[in-house]
């Protein structure tokens, strides 16, 4: 967490991504917020008389970077009360150091990988380099529509082919991340304004996502130069769409438009061939690159 000063805000406390900037203290459409203002106001406050020397060379600061793997609900439930008993055994009134300086402390663990966990809904592997065209020209068939997810114009971003797939990977920040549509799927890709500085956004300089819920996710994010790329293939189930995260993620569109099996067959069609073009990932890599 840190005070980014390349947002429009130099205010703004944010959490930071792959140099993305996600805010996290404005309120989202459900109304709640995730660090509540007067929070992130005494953060910023603090920071600023941080720089200044107001607290002089004793005080102790963390900036916690972004941690993320995947926790049985057994590993999450005993994470969350192990920070919890550390954090009551120094913040609890009584437990401090009336004579020392006032701290704060401020958590959040919260599962955010949207997509379904099964095999059949969702699959990662790791491709050597020059098996990234290979995958790149299994997207591109039986007319596909391809987007950038997210995009810094005010018009979604259509990826012409696979060397276009591969050159927006190899610029920027080493990652990309598509929306495939086919034809014989449902509706076309929507194109849906992105609030600036809300819980979600992705980032403050852009400004449309790209929708659907039949919509194919592809993600690619290079891990080190010669060590190769880390692959996602997703989709959405029916059955997800169809429930409660239907009437939640309106902007997706009607559910029912969708041919489900089309759908599912484009998508696990591309998964078998990210799996016969790559390999698992080794624990270390999936904690560094974090897809």
């Amino acid at each position: 967490m840190q005070l980014n000063d390349r947002l429009d805000d130099p205010r703004l406390w944010t959490c930071s991504l792959a140099d993305i900037p996600l805010p996290v203290h404005d309120q989202n459409s459900r109304g709640f917020e995730v660090m509540p203002s007067r929070v992130a106001n005494d953060f910023d406050q603090s920071y600023r008389e941080l720089k200044e020397g107001l607290f002089g060379h004793a005080a102790t600061v963390l900036l916690g970077r972004e941690s993320r793997t995947r926790l049985s609900e057994e590993q999450a439930i005993e994470f969350r009360r192990r920070v919890q008993a550390l954090a009551d055994e120094y913040f609890l009134p009584g437990r401090g150091d009336q004579t020392g300086v006032k701290y704060s402390f401020f958590a959040v663990l919260s599962p955010i990988d949207i997509h379904p966990l099964g095999d059949s809904l969702q699959r990662t592997s790791l491709l050597a380099e020059d098996r990234v065209a290979d995958l790149a020209e299994s997207v591109f068939v039986d007319d596909a529509d391809v987007y950038l997810a997210y995009s810094p114009t005010d018009r979604l971003v259509r990826v012409g082919g696979a060397i276009d797939m591969i050159q927006h990977l190899r610029t920027g920040t080493g990652r990309v991340h598509l929306v495939v549509r086919y034809p014989d799927c449902g509706p076309d890709v929507l194109s849906v304004a992105i609030e600036p500085n809300t819980y979600g956004s992705p980032g403050a300089d852009l400004k449309r996502t790209a929708e659907g819920w039949g919509l194919i996710h592809v993600e690619l994010a290079a891990f080190e130069k010669g060590k190769g790329v880390i692959c996602r293939v997703s989709v959405n189930t029916k059955e997800r769409a169809l429930g409660p995260a239907g009437e939640v993620y309106v902007n997706s569109g009607d559910p029912r438009a969708w041919c489900w099996t089309h759908v599912y067959a484009h998508a696990e069609r591309l998964m078998d061939v990210l799996q016969q073009l790559g390999e698992p990932i080794p624990p270390s890599v999936d904690r560094k690159v974090g897809v």
